[in-house]
């Protein structure tokens, strides 16, 4: 009798931030005793993860850096050499429309949309606790304090509400995304931007073949969840019946960890239509990996026009 993962299969997953190595062996499903209410507000879950403080939202304006190049609408080298990744956001990439294409207006237009908020003013880091990824880039939310006295600009949420980058959630990453998220959510009902564009339609679950075939790109895709499985390092959220074939998302039991280190509950998902944000990969059924928690939205009772 198969069950969800052969004893000691080993598969590397990708996350965008820095690989993780899961070693998954068989076991016999169990539910958790102790369930822990999921609380939400709207369509956002929002948690600050690694770190006991708590994030200050909207970010305010901290260290000024100084902006050699705009590499691309996420990535900034600085006069000194080093780098800096926009928090919390993922930009357009020729990639999302598939290895076809040789060229993709929206990754031209984000880019160009940074350099023009970048020139407004003066540019900073957030003071709150700066993660750095595999690459040594220093990841944070930049903010421009304007040279013509208007409030601060925040340019992650600035791209978001122009439809001009999703939210994309990384491992050990702190972000303001219950604000992001609301403003993806106006930008993709009023069509901005990048929503205007069929290869960011959300998916939905049981469309398994568009999904196989849009392995290895970030991907929002709803449905309602049949079944939480929760094992020794990851949990499991199943989309059908069987697993084999249909869309299950996973995401890592460390990353589920609240402020506290005590870890959420996602049991009281099932039965629930929810809104997840991932990588796909071809396993078995589609696999959609879930880098953060905050990657999980509730939408019972969301209507989108």
């Amino acid at each position: 009798m198969f069950d969800r993962v052969r004893s000691m299969e080993r598969r590397s997953i990708d996350c965008g931030f820095h690989e993780v190595r899961c070693v998954c062996r068989s076991a016999r499903r169990s539910r958790a005793t102790g369930r822990l209410w999921l609380t939400l507000v709207g369509t956002a879950i929002a948690a600050a993860l690694g770190s006991h403080s708590a994030l200050s939202c909207p970010p305010s304006p901290g260290q000024p850096i100084s902006v050699a190049k705009v590499i691309d609408a996420t990535n900034l080298r600085l006069d000194d050499g080093s780098d800096v990744m926009l928090a919390g956001i993922l930009a357009p990439s020729r990639a999302d429309a598939g290895p076809e294409v040789d060229h993709w207006p929206a990754e031209d237009e984000a880019r160009a949309m940074v350099a023009r908020l970048l020139a407004t003013g003066r540019a900073t880091i957030s003071n709150e606790k700066i993660a750095k990824d595999r690459y040594g880039r220093r990841v944070g939310s930049v903010i421009i304090v304007r040279t013509d006295g208007a409030p601060p600009l925040w340019v992650e949420k600035a791209m978001i509400e122009a439809g001009a980058a999703r939210v994309a959630p990384r491992p050990g990453e702190r972000a303001c995304y219950a604000l992001l998220l609301e403003a993806e959510r106006v930008a993709r009902q009023l069509g901005i931007g990048l929503w205007a564009n069929p290869a960011y339609a959300v998916r939905d679950a049981g469309e398994t073949r568009a999904l196989f075939a849009r392995s290895g790109r970030l991907q929002l895709i709803e449905g309602v969840v049949r079944r939480v499985t929760r094992r020794r390092t990851h949990v499991f959220i199943d989309f059908g019946g069987d697993w084999k074939r249909d869309t299950t998302s996973v995401i890592a039991r460390k990353l589920l960890k609240d402020g506290s280190g005590v870890e959420r509950d996602l049991g009281p998902l099932e039965g629930r239509r929810i809104r997840v944000r991932g990588w796909v990969e071809r396993r078995y059924g589609p696999s959609v990996d879930l880098a953060a928690y905050e990657a999980i939205e509730i939408l019972d009772g969301e209507v989108e026009k």
